[in-house]
């Protein structure tokens, strides 16, 4: 049975969309953007209410409540198979997400959020090649898993009220700062095109 909520976060979503407004959902990639030896982690991916957003971020709902968030939605893809299953080809990971927030200084808000935690933690800032939505900024970073090394590429951007990101992860000669711009600029066509009147 679902919980109290829970309800709540589908009854919010559901007038929302109801409502007219733009949908996160329709703002990621779909698995069939993804290369095909990815799978969705069911577990992760879905709809984000401004509780599960603060969950994840290690914050208070009630800030994300006061910068206006609204609702989110995350595609998250991880290879087939287990870890060992041949790390070095092809990419491991990839996660594709947008959130709507009220205003576009919510969505600011947030990305600002982000950049100062890449900051922080040293990942190294790289060049997107052109702009990407409003403000775009992308950091490569190393992850060591047992005895597995990955290079991680975050792209988080915004564009108008929409705050959003692509992660990719693999092996080093898979998982490129190219990927990440390529899958960033498919998902920014598609919130474009969700935000049009």
């Amino acid at each position: 049975m679902a919980s109290a909520a829970t309800l709540a976060a589908l009854i919010a979503v559901a007038s929302a969309l109801a409502a007219g407004q733009p949908d996160p959902k329709r703002m990621t990639l779909r698995l069939s953007d993804l290369p095909p030896h990815l799978a969705l982690v069911r577990a992760e991916s879905g709809r984000y209410d401004a509780a599960r957003a603060a969950r994840t971020d290690n914050a208070p709902v009630s800030l994300f409540r006061s910068h206006g968030y609204l609702t989110g939605y995350e595609l998250d893809a991880t290879r087939k198979g287990s870890l060992s299953s041949d790390v070095s080809a092809g990419l491991f990971q990839i996660i594709s997400a947008a959130s709507l927030w009220r205003t576009g200084a919510g969505a600011r808000w947030s990305l600002a959020r982000s950049v100062k935690s890449a900051r922080t933690h040293g990942f190294q800032p790289l060049p997107t090649g052109g702009r990407i939505g409003a403000e775009s900024h992308l950091y490569s970073y190393p992850l060591q898993d047992g005895n597995y090394s990955f290079q991680v590429y975050s792209l988080g951007w915004r564009d108008g009220p929409v705050r959003a990101t692509v992660l990719v992860a693999g092996a080093k000669s898979a998982a490129t700062a190219r990927r990440a711009v390529t899958l960033a600029r498919k998902q920014e066509r598609r919130i474009a095109a969700e935000l049009k009147p």
